[in-house]
């Protein structure tokens, strides 16, 4: 069984990378645990129901880490086997829209017929 993993150094950085692939962090890896880290950290334990794994003492289950890791996976292997809607959207993450806003075409109106 393995111990848990103190969240700071490369534990640090791995989680920054796989919660910014998942859209739930959007900041620099460092490697330090900061507030923004925990936020989404938090955030990211609550949608998936890990609540009872949260730690106080900062340090994180290799479960969890896992479980983190195998979805930041298969949210890249699903990105890199469709063909984006926005060129560079894998780049940018989740919801990006293209440099300059949106360029895609305009939606036709819907003209109402009315019988006489």
């Amino acid at each position: 069984r393995r111990r848990p993993a103190r969240l700071e150094g490369e534990v640090a950085v791995i989680l920054q990378h796989d919660l910014g692939i998942l859209g739930y962090y959007h900041g620099p890896r460092t490697g330090t645990w900061d507030p923004a880290s925990r936020a989404a950290f938090e955030r990211f334990l609550g949608e998936n129901n890990f609540e009872n794994k949260q730690r106080p003492d900062g340090k994180v289950w290799p479960s969890v880490l896992n479980y983190l890791s195998e979805r930041a996976a298969a949210e890249v292997a699903r990105r890199t086997t469709t063909a984006p809607v926005v060129p560079g959207a894998l780049e940018r993450g989740p919801g990006a829209k293209a440099p300059g806003g949106d360029r895609s075409p305009p939606t036709p109106r819907r003209t109402s017929r009315r019988s006489k």
